[in-house]
């Protein structure tokens, strides 16, 4: 059973790198530098406001 389910890992791994090799082959401005630029300044402030938030709900259940 351990066997199936590390080759049944391995095929989903592959699976995935070849959709994101078909990905980038097929649409290579969506990987321009303005547009990861864009993408990692969105995702920075996600993930400040997620810290916050985070931070926020900590010190409510310590103070209760």
């Amino acid at each position: 059973m351990e066997l199936f389910l590390q080759l049944a890992a391995a095929g989903i791994c592959l699976f995935f790198v070849w959709r994101i090799y078909q990905s980038i082959k097929n649409q290579p401005e969506a990987f321009s530098k303005e547009k990861m630029s864009k993408s990692f300044y969105t995702v920075g402030l996600l993930t400040l406001a997620l810290i916050a938030f985070v931070a926020v709900m900590v010190m409510f259940v310590r103070s209760n």
